[in-house]
């Protein structure tokens, strides 16, 4: 079998606590051709000169802050790698990531990406009991097309940093948009609209925790919802121009789409602060309706979750706020829930 080169892409922005640490799981992968790029976004704390310590084991590149997504663009500018992993600085890849990316893929000839899940830690590394995707969510594999289109596919496509990306599928999503705060989010329902998705529950990295990281908490945040609701639907615009311009069906506006969980976002939202909330169009009983018949239509979890899921949206809309609170925090910020916390640092 030809040697296949895997790059590593690390993005960092005042991480310099954790980078080294990314790069060092980077450095030592069982697979022999990896290709580690990694990008500084302007950091202010001495993140470059654990960079570049690293000397010449790695492509090391600095340039003034210009975001997340403009970061990685550069990264990818740089790499050269017929398989790419895009590593987050706070992150760790375990021993054997490369090597698995490259045996499912040469595995599945036709996909365009494999997923896998990460293990959750503190900020030390200790594991804390759960994986990204949960170990009760379904990874969605095959031709996900539609289920992207649709916005189907809630929990069944992982984060950017459980997933390893064909070059080939790539050269048609980058440059990233540099105006999506999450770039991951596109990148991954990006290559998904392109072509079949392989799947492997195998842990791969470490996610770690540690209050500084996007969605760490364990109270409701209004400013987290509102974000994560309008990055949604400004990656379902870019989703659409893209799906555009490869000539392939566009995915509905995510508003207008049955996804269990940005309708979760909203009612939440709503039940929270009206005043706020940024979609005046929206109404409990039209979000109730709509979220119930989301949650039985769900594929990436059990029947069992799926109904307990629509409970959920009876309960959100329909108590008093006082109860209807508690009960969508505890869904959407999981760090509410008491055993959440154990072994955090």
């Amino acid at each position: 079998m030809p040697s296949r080169v895997v790059s590593v892409l690390v993005n960092s922005y005042n991480y310099g606590e954790f980078v080294g640490a990314a790069i060092d799981s980077a450095l030592q992968q069982t697979w022999p051709d990896v290709d580690v790029v990694v990008v500084d976004d302007g950091s202010q704390d001495g993140s470059w000169d654990v960079i570049r310590s690293f000397g010449d084991r790695i492509t090391a590149i600095r340039q003034h802050n210009q975001g997340q997504a403009a970061a990685v663009n550069t990264a990818w500018q740089a790499s050269s790698g017929d398989i790419v992993i895009s590593l987050d600085a706070d992150d760790r890849m375990l021993p054997h990531w490369a090597e698995l990316a490259v045996r499912v893929l040469d595995g599945q000839p036709a996909a365009t990406a494999a997923q896998f899940r990460m293990r959750v830690v503190d900020r030390d590394l200790r594991p804390v009991g759960t994986t990204v995707p949960p170990s009760y969510v379904r990874l969605a594999a095959g031709d996900l097309h539609a289920a992207v289109a649709r916005w189907e596919a809630p929990s069944g496509l992982g984060p950017g940093g459980a997933m390893a990306f064909r070059r080939t599928a790539l050269n048609a999503v980058f440059p990233l948009p540099g105006n999506v705060p999450r770039f991951d989010m596109y990148l991954v329902r990006a290559v998904a609209l392109l072509g079949p998705v392989a799947a492997s529950d195998l842990v791969v990295a470490d996610y770690r925790s540690h209050g500084r990281n996007d969605s760490n908490s364990g109270t409701l945040s209004l400013d987290y919802l509102h974000e994560a609701m309008a990055r949604q639907v400004l990656v379902g615009r870019h989703l659409q121009a893209l799906a555009q311009a490869q000539g392939l069906e566009p995915p509905m506006d995510p508003l207008e789409a049955m996804d269990p969980i940005l309708l979760s976002q909203r009612i939440t939202s709503l039940r929270a602060d009206r005043r706020r909330h940024p979609f005046p169009q929206d109404s409990r009983r039209a979000l109730l309706r709509a979220g119930v018949v989301a949650a039985w239509r769900r594929t990436d979890i059990s029947a069992l979750r799926g109904a307990v899921h629509g409970v959920w949206f009876l309960v959100v809309a329909g108590s008093p706020r006082r109860l209807a609170i508690p009960v969508a925090t505890w869904l959407l910020f999981p760090l509410s829930r008491p055993w959440s916390r154990r072994g955090r640092g």
